[in-house]
């Protein structure tokens, strides 16, 4: 039985000529042909996308969509690129949105955030942000497989997130929705941990999820690190992050989250009516000093003029004055 070219052969997603099977590279142009994922489930994997962006593999699906893995094939990068869920462009105003979003997180020009180098609408109407690779893992997994961390590495790793929401307050962009898996961890060169926050301004894409406990406004971010105006659904400034951080703070200290319930809903409510537990007496077998015990429940004050005004001066500040206190 005579095979077809198309079972034998790969077509180049740059040049289009066809490849060989074994060929590692495209001997046309160069392409690394061989780094194509054979994924016939997934449409985008083999194509190229509008500004010269060719896919080579899917790495990841979160709640906001789809990351792969992609070749930026006139400079010859590794990038990434994340088509959002199709869900979420139910709204017809939603890509409007999405476009002011990525062209303010394309302003941001920090170390210890992530780049976003381009944006664009595939030819199925799917929209894309294209950002740097990180090679990393999320917070989340970090403190799952090497938790408890130690104090003086909690507090250096939340400096460089402060650092980061302080140049994006600084543009007038809120995060909306930081939590442990939207901050990455990369290794220094010359050791330690190198922070990059991702998903700048992205939480605003999932606006109609559920609407605020006492107003109308639409609320959008995850429950378990959102502020009691962002459960209130009024309007945010930067100290909503900062309670965000106080959130994560308080998580990995203690290995639990301040308020825990069945439903979103519950969470949110205990987020505006309860305070939180003293980190100490939750987990006392940490022996937590008592100024980063202070300093994270300050971070969680349910009134926003009694919490920290900025990441970066205030709350930094305060947080890195923990370490020279010789806190372990």
């Amino acid at each position: 039985m005579h095979s077809s070219v198309g079972d034998v052969m790969r077509q180049c997603p740059q040049c289009s000529t066809l490849c060989d099977l074994t060929h590692a590279f495209c001997p046309m142009c160069g392409f690394p042909v061989g780094k194509l994922e054979e994924d016939s489930e997934d449409p985008l994997v083999g194509r190229t996308l509008p500004g010269g962006y060719a896919v080579l593999e899917l790495v990841g699906v979160g709640g906001m969509g789809r990351v792969y893995r992609a070749e930026q094939t006139a400079l010859g990068r590794t990038v990434a690129v994340k088509v959002i869920h199709p869900h979420l462009l139910g709204e017809e105003n939603t890509a409007a949105r999405f476009i002011t979003e990525a062209r303010a997180s394309s302003l941001l020009n920090h170390p210890n955030s992530v780049s976003v180098i381009d944006f664009g609408k595939t030819d199925q109407g799917e929209l894309y942000l294209v950002m740097e690779f990180l090679r990393g893992k999320d917070l989340a997994k970090v403190a799952y497989e090497e938790g408890p961390l130690s104090f003086r590495r909690i507090v250096r790793i939340l400096v460089q997130v402060l650092a980061a929401l302080s140049e994006a307050h600084h543009l007038g962009i809120i995060h909306r929705d930081l939590k442990p898996e939207n901050i990455i961890l990369e290794t220094a060169r010359q050791g330690g941990d190198f922070v990059k926050v991702v998903d700048f301004g992205l939480a605003k894409m999932r606006e109609g999820t559920m609407r605020g406990i006492t107003n109308p406004g639409i609320v959008c971010g995850t429950p378990e690190y959102m502020s009691p105006e962002q459960g209130r659904g009024d309007p945010l400034d930067a100290r909503s992050d900062v309670y965000a951080v106080g959130v994560v703070l308080y998580q990995l200290l203690t290995g639990q989250l301040p308020f825990e319930a069945e439903s979103p809903t519950q969470v949110v409510i205990m987020h505006l009516t309860e305070p939180p537990p003293d980190p100490r007496r939750v987990a006392p077998e940490r022996r937590i000093p008592e100024p980063i015990a202070n300093v994270c429940l300050a971070a969680l004050e349910k009134d926003v003029q009694a919490r920290y005004a900025s990441a970066c001066t205030s709350f930094s500040r305060a947080a890195r004055h923990t370490l020279a206190m010789g806190s372990g």
